[in-house]
């Protein structure tokens, strides 16, 4: 096995270790997330992981592959996978969920129109 495939494995398990560790020796720290309560967005570590993959990603394509990022993705990957299972089983209302999906339109829009800017800027300029 190959440094980068070890890192990559280390850095995927380290989020699942790290909030499961978190959660049954200090859950008090789970119950007033300080940016939750100051922004009102119900933010989890999947969100911290699309972001961190989602630059990874930016630098597999445009810069160069290396263990550095193939680290990176696999922390991002990591951060997300450890609440896909959790996500699922969480209950909700679909009716609630469709009024989100839909008041979140606009905001989905310009998410994805910067992201592919970014994608074409990128491409552009390296």
């Amino acid at each position: 096995m190959n440094n980068e495939i070890l890192f990559f494995i280390i850095a995927f398990v380290l989020p699942h270790l790290y909030y499961r560790t978190l959660l049954f020796t200090a859950s008090k720290v789970f119950d007033k997330p300080i940016l939750r309560e100051k922004t009102e967005l119900k933010i989890h570590h999947i969100h911290y992981g699309m972001i961190i993959s989602l630059i990874a990603t930016l630098f597999l394509l445009f810069i160069e592959k290396n263990i550095y990022i193939t680290t990176a993705l696999g922390f991002g990957l990591g951060l997300m996978y450890d609440e896909f299972i959790p996500a699922l089983l969480m209950k909700s209302k679909r009716s609630d969920e469709m009024v989100v999906y839909k008041k979140s339109f606009k905001s989905t829009l310009i998410m994805f129109g910067t992201i592919i800017l970014l994608l074409i800027i990128l491409s552009l300029l390296i």
